[in-house]
């Protein structure tokens, strides 16, 4: 009886000693997995600040005559792809883990690497993008003096971002705003090929 007693807690030390080296290698594996998650998210969002620069950035651009002045052609896939704002926006990349099954009892380490992965999806602090091209008709609405910023915002970007040789902007609005929007009578973008008409109408 005594020897079967000892061996069982023996046996008991060595599983308890198992399930705490388990843990703590499981756990040091998911720390490195949330690491690199971590980096590439960083990669990617920093990747996206510097395709598409903020409302500032874009002015030093133009002012400067930075090399991404102008650096997006018809064919490309970001033509008029416009930053509206920051956000929570999507990964470029997939996190795949074991599928959960039917357990008997729930293993936390498990559930620790599912909740790595599901809080893996969401990109925050992300530039939020409209994209012109692909949609064609685009409407803001809104207070608004705030409808108005957002799109003095996106025709900076895009007169940053494309040249007035591919890219043409026609203005309509009212003489009430004209002081609102007048300037954009001046941009390259807002005359024909021959730098003789305007496309730029105040009613």
């Amino acid at each position: 009886i005594c020897l079967t007693v000892f061996g069982n807690r023996n046996q008991k030390k060595k599983y308890e000693a198992k399930v705490r080296e388990r843990d703590t290698k499981y756990n040091a594996y998911l720390d490195e997995i949330e690491k690199q998650i971590e980096e590439l998210k960083n990669q990617q969002r920093s990747a996206m600040l510097l395709a598409n620069p903020s409302l500032t950035e874009c002015a030093v651009i133009l002012k400067n005559k930075d090399p991404r002045l102008w650096n997006r052609r018809l064919t490309d896939d970001d033509f008029m792809q416009l930053r509206a704002g920051v956000g929570e926006g999507g990964i470029s990349f997939e996190v795949k883990g074991q599928k959960k099954g039917f357990t008997m009892e729930e293993d936390r380490l498990l559930v620790r690497a599912q909740e790595i992965i599901e809080k893996s999806g969401t990109l925050p602090d992300a530039p939020v993008l409209c994209d012109v091209n692909g949609d064609r008709l685009v409407g803001v609405i809104g207070e608004r003096k705030s409808a108005i910023w957002l799109v003095k915002n996106m025709i900076l970007q895009a007169v940053t971002h494309h040249s007035y040789e591919e890219l043409k902007l026609v203005t309509v609005y009212s003489k009430r705003e004209a002081a609102q929007w007048d300037w954009v009578r001046w941009l390259p973008h807002s005359f024909d090929e021959m730098r003789e008409n305007r496309f730029v109408i105040r009613r």
